[in-house]
């Protein structure tokens, strides 16, 4: 689709002043017809009177985020984020030089409508190309070195070449990127559907160790194994119905994002160390790098489980499956993926495997997780007269097991099954102690 001027586009919010310009990545969507997600101002006069006429307008208020010589301001209102800054020395056309990448060196006057390229975005745009404003755009801001990707992934463009070479000759200087910023984008990666190209021409120019803090660049097999196993995840969500059951595949479906680029940022990383260190690199919420370690970790246990299938017993499944429940069915996927990256002629097994697992964890753990535990840790500490200990969650982990291979099991014989593994439980601080011990 060729862009086209979005002369129509007129909100409310929108002053239609001389001096003040629409720029950078709204107009870009604007142009292709999106609708942008925030917008950017930059006007010739000050920035406050217009950031406070916009918030008046918006139902928000002003807030002050740059430094005092280009003070930047940020209005929320109910439905729209505006960003307003007044312009540096050199006017409009100095300001989009400044910038990362042609296709957001583009601005809209707001009094006219007139669209200001004096670097042929339009141009790129048209022919779905990624072109840096210059080599030195990187040097100025090194986060736009993953930028580069981010963009060309959700926009679907493809990088100019001269742009991806002097990407590859400053790979290094990502390292030098804040976390936190490194984070978002890779996240606003690994959110679009189709990443894996992306993701590969990344790695390709040397900037992975960068985005994962790596000390090096795995070897070309192993970087091979961790891509395909992010494309074949993608493949498997965007189509789960021609790979999976139907049932299965609901269950896929029902993966939210969170969890989806979790997946994904797994199969980058998938030793507990080089999760650990991607982490600590990207400065991960506890809540995300626990779910990250706790996907490498059960991603290899479920990898184990796949290829020694059927050798595995249904206890082993169903423990399995009672440990990996918070990152379940999601881990069962990433390991089916890896495995499958590494030996593809060896998936006909490991399918069945995994199908087997997810209805195991539909079939068994879901209707048990519906119903009241047969015994409390209180009342096993007082039938059995043993002190509070880690034996107490062993004992109430068994009897949860053995329901799920006996659902008849009552709640006498979920006592019995306890006596009798307190017994043979070693004496000590997780064994029955003192005058309370069986």
């Amino acid at each position: 689709m060729k862009p086209a001027v979005p002369t129509s586009f007129r909100p409310a919010w929108l002053p239609a002043k001389e001096g003040v310009y629409l720029v950078g990545g709204c107009v870009r969507d604007l142009l292709l017809g999106r609708t942008p997600k925030d917008y950017d101002l930059v006007t010739l006069h000050e920035a406050r009177p217009l950031a406070e006429e916009i918030a008046r307008a918006v139902g928000g208020r002003p807030v002050l985020l740059g430094k005092a010589l280009f003070p930047l301001y940020r209005v929320r209102g109910r439905e729209v984020t505006v960003d307003v800054l007044a312009a540096e020395d050199g006017g409009i056309e100095e300001d989009l030089r400044r910038r990362d990448f042609t296709v957001n060196a583009l601005a809209l006057e707001t009094a006219g409508s007139r669209l200001i390229d004096p670097l042929g975005g339009m141009r790129d745009l048209e022919e779905k190309r990624l072109r840096a404003v210059s080599a030195t755009a990187f040097e100025r801001d090194p986060i736009r070195l993953l930028r580069a990707f981010r963009l060309a992934a959700q926009l679907g463009l493809h990088l100019d070449a001269a742009t991806e070479r002097a990407i590859a000759a400053r790979a290094a200087r990502l390292k030098n990127a804040a976390g936190e910023r490194v984070r978002e984008e890779l996240y606003a990666l690994l959110a679009c559907g189709h990443s894996h190209a992306a993701i590969e021409a990344l790695s390709r120019d040397g900037l992975l160790a960068g985005v994962l803090g790596e000390p090096g660049t795995p070897a070309a097999g192993d970087r091979a194994v961790r891509l395909q196993g992010i494309a074949r995840l993608e493949s498997l969500f965007e189509d789960p119905e021609s790979f999976l059951g139907r049932a299965e595949a609901a269950a896929v479906a029902r993966i939210d994002e969170r969890m989806r680029r979790l997946l994904k940022l797994a199969c980058l990383v998938p030793g507990t160390g080089e999760a650990l260190r991607a982490a600590q690199r990207l400065r991960l919420s506890r809540r995300d790098a626990a779910t990250l370690a706790e996907l490498s970790l059960r991603g290899r246990e479920a990898e184990r489980l796949l290829a020694s299938f059927p050798a595995r017993s249904l206890r082993e499944r169903l423990s399995f499956l009672r440990e990996a429940s918070s990152v379940f069915p999601g881990v069962v996927l990433l390991a089916l993926c890896r495995l499958a990256a590494e030996a593809p002629g060896d998936l006909g097994d490991r399918r069945t495997a995994a199908l087997r697992l997810l209805a195991d964890h539909r079939e068994r753990i879901l209707p048990a997780s519906a119903l009241p535990p047969l015994l409390r840790g209180d009342e096993l500490r007082r039938e059995l007269r043993i002190q509070p200990s880690r034996l107490i969650a062993r004992l109430l982990e068994e009897i949860a097991l053995e329901r799920l291979l006996d659902p008849g099991l009552s709640r006498k014989d979920a006592l019995e099954l306890a006596r009798a593994l307190a017994r043979e439980a070693p004496s000590g601080p997780e064994g029955p102690s003192g005058p309370e011990g069986v």
